[in-house]
């Protein structure tokens, strides 16, 4: 059994990236059950608040579960499901040879997850006023990004899988030049986007109250 979670696809371990996809799920889950707890036992603006804070969610998963007697049932079932699972996977894995790379790969992948969730939610819903929100995401990248190129394990086999990972390897380097020689406008780049954040989710919020 403990070969399964030594196996690697591109340098990244195949149990790794699955236990990073079942925790982000696992985190956006909880969280919508949170939300959606507070919405039904609340009433007046914390419940307006709840309701708007509901849409800025990585999942909405009651827009598949939308019937109001089952969906919150459903909800916590799925909950449960994927953290059982998901502990189940570390503590097996954490057993195995390289388990801190393995548990670093998984950490990245799930926080990858939930930006990209993000992104996708922030960029396509039209109520949100200002679609560049979606760009704190994706900037946020980087981090676990650079965690899984950091941690990305020898590939091994073929002429034209040593060129793809020589490519990549490439524009990490050109990416991280870039950054290096351009320090003040990327920290511009970072200050702006933060800002925005700032200015732009409490103005919507404040529209929605008056609204």
């Amino acid at each position: 059994m403990k070969k399964m979670y030594d196996k690697t696809l591109r340098g990244y371990y195949v149990m790794s990236v699955v236990l990073g996809l079942l925790l982000a799920v696992a985190v956006a889950t909880m969280l919508e059950v949170v939300v959606l707890d507070g919405i039904s036992a609340s009433s007046g603006r914390l419940n307006m608040a709840l309701d708007d804070l509901w849409g800025y969610l990585p999942l909405n998963l009651c827009n598949i579960f939308w019937n109001a007697g089952l969906r919150l049932r459903y909800l916590n079932v799925l909950m449960v499901t994927t953290a059982i699972m998901s502990v189940g996977i570390f503590v097996r894995m954490s057993g195995t040879k390289g388990s801190r790379t393995k548990i670093l790969q998984a950490m990245s992948v799930a926080i990858l997850a939930l930006l990209l969730m993000l992104a996708y939610g922030w960029a396509t819903r039209r109520w949100i006023a200002n679609a560049a929100l979606a760009l704190v995401p994706v900037v946020l990248m980087v981090i676990p990004l650079t965690i899984l190129r950091k941690t990305q394990q020898p590939v091994e086999g073929g002429l034209l899988g040593v060129i793809c990972q020589e490519r990549i390897h490439g524009w990490w380097l050109s990416i991280k030049r870039f950054v290096r020689e351009n320090r003040t406008f990327v920290v511009i780049v970072l200050v702006a986007l933060v800002l925005l954040t700032c200015v732009v989710v409490p103005g919507v919020l404040r529209a929605r109250f008056v609204g």
